[in-house]
Protein backbone atom coordinates (compact mmCIF):
# COMPACT_ATOMS: atom_id res chain seq x y z
CA UNK A 1 0.00 0.00 0.00
CA UNK A 2 1.38 3.40 -0.97
CA UNK A 3 -0.18 5.36 1.92
CA UNK A 4 1.86 5.80 5.10
CA UNK A 5 0.58 4.23 8.31
CA UNK A 6 0.27 7.69 9.87
CA UNK A 7 -1.84 9.00 6.99
CA UNK A 8 -3.99 5.86 7.01
CA UNK A 9 -4.76 6.41 10.69
CA UNK A 10 -5.51 10.08 10.00
CA UNK A 11 -7.99 9.02 7.31
CA UNK A 12 -9.46 6.37 9.62
CA UNK A 13 -10.08 8.94 12.37
CA UNK A 14 -11.69 11.35 9.90
CA UNK A 15 -13.83 8.86 7.97
CA UNK A 16 -15.01 6.29 10.54
CA UNK A 17 -17.45 8.65 12.34
CA UNK A 18 -19.07 9.46 8.99
CA UNK A 19 -19.76 5.78 8.19
CA UNK A 20 -23.23 5.36 9.71
CA UNK A 21 -25.89 2.69 9.36
CA UNK A 22 -28.36 5.27 8.00
CA UNK A 23 -25.95 6.43 5.29
CA UNK A 24 -25.09 2.85 4.37
CA UNK A 25 -28.80 2.07 3.98
CA UNK A 26 -29.22 5.01 1.59
CA UNK A 27 -26.32 3.84 -0.55
CA UNK A 28 -27.45 0.20 -0.45
CA UNK A 29 -30.89 1.33 -1.70
CA UNK A 30 -29.12 3.60 -4.21
CA UNK A 31 -31.08 6.53 -2.81
CA UNK A 32 -28.31 8.96 -3.80
CA UNK A 33 -27.78 11.47 -6.60
CA UNK A 34 -26.62 9.95 -9.90
CA UNK A 35 -26.92 6.42 -8.49
CA UNK A 36 -27.50 4.99 -11.95
CA UNK A 37 -24.00 6.04 -13.00
CA UNK A 38 -22.30 4.24 -10.09
CA UNK A 39 -20.93 0.93 -11.39
CA UNK A 40 -19.60 -0.08 -7.96
CA UNK A 41 -21.62 1.28 -5.06
CA UNK A 42 -18.93 0.39 -2.51
CA UNK A 43 -16.29 2.40 -4.35
CA UNK A 44 -18.71 5.31 -4.74
CA UNK A 45 -19.52 5.16 -1.02
CA UNK A 46 -15.88 5.07 0.02
CA UNK A 47 -14.86 8.01 -2.17
CA UNK A 48 -17.94 10.00 -1.11
CA UNK A 49 -16.91 9.51 2.52
CA UNK A 50 -13.39 10.70 1.72
CA UNK A 51 -14.75 13.77 -0.09
CA UNK A 52 -17.14 14.49 2.81
CA UNK A 53 -14.27 14.30 5.30
CA UNK A 54 -12.44 16.98 3.30
CA UNK A 55 -15.53 19.15 2.94
CA UNK A 56 -16.13 18.99 6.72
CA UNK A 57 -12.53 19.97 7.42
CA UNK A 58 -11.58 16.63 8.94
CA UNK A 59 -8.94 16.17 6.19
CA UNK A 60 -7.20 18.51 3.78
CA UNK A 61 -6.66 17.96 0.08
CA UNK A 62 -2.96 17.59 0.90
CA UNK A 63 -3.92 14.65 3.16
CA UNK A 64 -5.77 13.06 0.24
CA UNK A 65 -3.28 13.69 -2.55
CA UNK A 66 -0.04 13.29 -0.59
CA UNK A 67 2.39 10.36 -0.62
CA UNK A 68 2.30 10.22 -4.44
CA UNK A 69 -0.90 8.17 -4.44
CA UNK A 70 -3.22 7.64 -7.38
CA UNK A 71 -6.90 6.62 -7.18
CA UNK A 72 -6.02 2.92 -7.04
CA UNK A 73 -3.82 3.56 -4.00
CA UNK A 74 -6.53 5.67 -2.39
CA UNK A 75 -9.14 2.96 -2.99
CA UNK A 76 -6.90 0.31 -1.43
CA UNK A 77 -6.52 2.52 1.65
CA UNK A 78 -10.26 3.20 1.79
CA UNK A 79 -10.98 -0.54 1.66
CA UNK A 80 -8.89 -0.89 4.83
CA UNK A 81 -11.09 1.71 6.55
CA UNK A 82 -14.61 1.25 5.14
CA UNK A 83 -16.05 -2.27 4.83
CA UNK A 84 -18.32 -3.18 1.93
CA UNK A 85 -21.89 -1.97 2.31
CA UNK A 86 -23.65 -5.32 2.25
CA UNK A 87 -21.23 -7.12 4.57
CA UNK A 88 -20.60 -4.45 7.21
CA UNK A 89 -22.01 -4.08 10.65
CA UNK A 90 -21.83 -0.46 11.70
CA UNK A 91 -22.51 0.49 15.28
CA UNK A 92 -22.77 4.26 14.79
Amino acid sequence: MKISKERLELWRAAITPLDTAELRAKYAARDIPRAATARDIDTRYRFDLLYTAVMLGRLTWADVFGDGMNDAHRLTALRQIVPAIETAEVTA
